[in-house]
């Protein structure tokens, strides 16, 4: 599923054919499913797959998640919490690390517990300084 873009801006980052510009959320509702809207920048926004997020950071009731748009990866924020989230996203292909942390499991390569780094296959290694149970790690592992 791609990833689609809606704006109120005139300018974007994105200047890909293969995306498409809605004009308002019943449009997104009606011309694909299961999307969820991520502000690009202000009154800015993009429409992304659940397997288009690699990572998401927990900022109190705003969550900065790593987003996979074709070949590129951008921070993007959303107004919710990570547990509100969580209930848009598949089940089998996300883990909760911790009350912080949020990992798409397809995404995961190692980590690194010495240096509490983890590496994504895409390439970017994000720091993790919170604690992540033994029992968790196993499972990504796996």
């Amino acid at each position: 599923m791609k990833s689609v873009i809606h704006k109120t801006s005139a300018v974007s980052d994105f200047k890909n054919t293969d995306l498409l510009k809605l004009t308002n959320d019943a449009d997104a509702a009606t011309t694909k499913t299961n999307l969820i809207r991520f502000e690009l920048k202000r009154y800015s926004y993009i429409w992304v797959s659940a397997n288009d997020i690699v990572f998401v950071i927990s900022a109190d009731h705003y969550i900065k998640s790593l987003v996979k748009i074709n070949n590129q990866t951008k921070w993007m924020i959303k107004h919710c919490t990570i547990k509100e989230l969580l209930v848009l996203l598949p089940h089998e292909n996300f883990i909760r690390l911790n009350k912080f942390y949020l990992l798409n499991c397809n995404y995961f390569s190692t980590i690194n517990h010495s240096e509490k780094i983890i590496h994504l296959t895409c390439g970017i290694s994000i720091p993790v300084p919170h604690r992540i149970s033994r029992f968790i790690i196993d499972m990504i592992k796996r």
